[in-house]
C-alpha cells in the first residue's frame, strides 16, 4: 500500500484528504496487523473448545444436539444481523474520523498562520464539531456490541437451562455420574467462553472492514509512468539546448473533468525567456506542470530538443529541469 500512494500521481492527493491517507497508515494498518489475526486465531480455538464441550455433552444426553437446534438457527442470526450493523458503524466510524485527523494535521501545519490571524477559536469549534461526530460514531459502534453482548447472554442461559434439563430429567440416555457432572461442567464452560466467542468473532468480521478499505488502495490506486524506460534513456548532457515545442497539447486535471488546456501549441527557442499572461485558471500553471508530466497529456506532444518527453521515464525528465514552485512556504527560524 505504501508503495501504491508513493507511486500515486498527485491528482490523487488533490482529491484525496490527507486524514484518509493517515487513517489507513495508522488505525487500519494496526488493526489489521496488531489485531485482527489475533482475534482470528482466538475465536477459532474457542469455537473448537465450544465443539469438544457439545461432544461431550451429547455423550451424556443424547437429545441434546435436537434441543439446541432452534438455538443454533438465533445463534446464526444474531451474528449475521450484529455483524452487518457494526461493519455499518465501523465504516461510519472510519469516515468520521478522515476529516478529524486532516483538520488536526493542518491545525498543526499551519498553527503560525492560525496564531497570526487569530483565528484560533474557528479551528477550535471546528475540531470540536468533527470530534462529536466521531464520538457519535464511536459510541454508536459501543451500543450496538452492547446489544450483541446481552443477546448471546440470553443463548447462554438457554444452553444451560436446556442441558441442565436434558441431563437430569431425560429418560433413555445411559451415562455414569461421573460422566454426567463433566457435562454439567462442560455447559458452564460453554456459557461462560460463548460471549466470548460470539464477540470475538463479531470483532473479527468488523475488522475485515479495515482489511478492505487497505485492499482498495492496492487495488484502485494507479501509478504514474515508469521512471526510467530502458529503451528511451535520453543522452547524459540532454537537453543540450532547451529548445521546447508544444504541438495541439490538451491537458485535464482528471479524468471526466473539462480541459484547462486545448490544442496549444507554440515553439520556445533555445535560451529564449518568456512570460505567459493571463487571468487566474487560464492555466499558466498546468503549462509547467504538463512540462514534468505531472499532468499527463489529454491529447498532443511536447518535445525538448527533438525529444518526445512522453516516450521517456519521468525520472529521466524530472532530474532534467527545475521548477520554482509558487505556493508560499514560511519557513521557521532566523534569516540567517
Amino acid at each position: 500500500m505504501f508503495l501504491r500512494v508513493l507511486y500515486s500521481p498527485l491528482s490523487f492527493f488533490d482529491v484525496t484528504p490527507s486524514g484518509q491517507i493517515l487513517n489507513r497508515f495508522s488505525k487500519d494498518i494496526d488493526e489489521v496487523e496488531a489485531c485482527l489475526h489475533y482475534a482470528v486465531d482466538l475465536t477459532c480455538r474457542l469455537s473448537v473448545q465450544i465443539l469438544g464441550s457439545v461432544l461431550l455433552i451429547s455423550l451424556a444426553a443424547p437429545y441434546f444436539p435436537i434441543s439446541i437446534l432452534p438455538m443454533i438457527f438465533i445463534f446464526l442470526a444474531i451474528m449475521k444481523f450484529s455483524s452487518y450493523g457494526l461493519q455499518l458503524t465501523k465504516r461510519i466510524e472510519n469516515v468520521t474520523k478522515s476529516p478529524l485527523l486532516s483538520h488536526v494535521a493542518t491545525s498543526i501545519q499551519g498553527l503560525s498562520t492560525i496564531k497570526a490571524y487569530m483565528t484560533e477559536k474557528a479551528f477550535l469549534d471546528r475540531f470540536n464539531y468533527l470530534q462529536d461526530r466521531n464520538s457519535m460514531a464511536l459510541l454508536l459502534t459501543y451500543n450496538s456490541q452492547g446489544w450483541t453482548y446481552v443477546s448471546t447472554e440470553i443463548i447462554s442461559v438457554w444452553l444451560f437451562a436446556s442441558s441442565f434439563l436434558l441431563l437430569t430429567f431425560a429418560p433413555g440416555h445411559f451415562a455414569t455420574s461421573t460422566v454426567v457432572a463433566l457435562a454439567l461442567t462442560s455447559v458452564i464452560t460453554i456459557s461462560d467462553i460463548l460471549v466470548f466467542t460470539i464477540r470475538n468473532g463479531i470483532e473479527s468480521s468488523t475488522k475485515f472492514t479495515s482489511a478492505e478499505r487497505i485492499q482498495s488502495y492496492i487495488d484502485n490506486l494507479k501509478a504514474e509512468a515508469p521512471a526510467i524506460v530502458e529503451h528511451h534513456r535520453p543522452e547524459k548532457d540532454w537537453p543540450t539546448w532547451g529548445a521546447i515545442r508544444f504541438i495541439n497539447v490538451d491537458v485535464r486535471y482528471r479524468e471526466g473533468l473539462p480541459l484547462v488546456l486545448k490544442n496549444i501549441s507554440l515553439d520556445i527557442k533555445p535560451q529564449e525567456k518568456i512570460g505567459i499572461v493571463g487571468r487566474t485558471g487560464s492555466g499558466k500553471s498546468s503549462l509547467a506542470l504538463s512540462l514534468f508530466r505531472i499532468m499527463e497529456l489529454d491529447g498532443g506532444h511536447i518535445y525538448i530538443d527533438d525529444i518526445d518527453i512522453s516516450t521517456i521515464g519521468l525520472k529521466d525528465l524530472r532530474s532534467k529541469l527545475s521548477i520554482i514552485p509558487q505556493d508560499p512556504v514560511l519557513f521557521a527560524g532566523t534569516i540567517r
